[in-house]
């Protein structure tokens, strides 16, 4: 049997962990510019959001979080669970999440998974595939 001794190896595991929780402090605040620098500027980006689809950073990507922030007066996430898995320098993410909207004075607290992939490139984590998907209502 073959050991690839670069899957999951424990300097990147932590690397992505790190950058997960990256991501749900920066998921789209006030500081837009700093959650976009946590995406791959690629054409090659897809993304999925709940009823959503993005293809190519600069084509698509780059103005949905501002249209999220227009659309919610408050947007945050936290997380329960994370499952990281890696094979040199590609990563990918599995995550049970609680999305936090506020909508005037609605608030919405719901369940969601999150799935993820990425990639290091020049020393810096970069995710390369997304999706998010809220469960529906009850």
């Amino acid at each position: 049997m073959h050991s690839d001794k670069m899957s999951n190896d424990p300097q990147t595991i932590a690397e992505v962990k790190e950058f997960f929780e990256e991501f749900v402090e920066a998921y789209p605040k006030d500081d837009i510019d700093r959650y976009l620098a946590l995406w791959a500027k690629d054409s090659n980006l897809v993304v999925y959001g709940t009823g959503e689809k993005w293809v190519g950073y600069e084509e698509e990507y780059k103005y949905a979080p501002a249209k999220e922030k227009e659309r919610f007066d408050e947007i945050s996430l936290s997380f329960d669970w994370t499952k990281i898995n890696s094979h040199g320098s590609i990563a990918w993410i599995a995550a049970d999440v609680t999305v936090n909207l506020r909508i005037g004075e609605q608030r919405i607290v719901s369940p969601a998974r999150l799935t993820g992939v990425v990639k290091k490139s020049e020393g810096k984590w970069a995710i390369i595939q997304g999706h998010i998907s809220i469960a529906p209502p009850q």
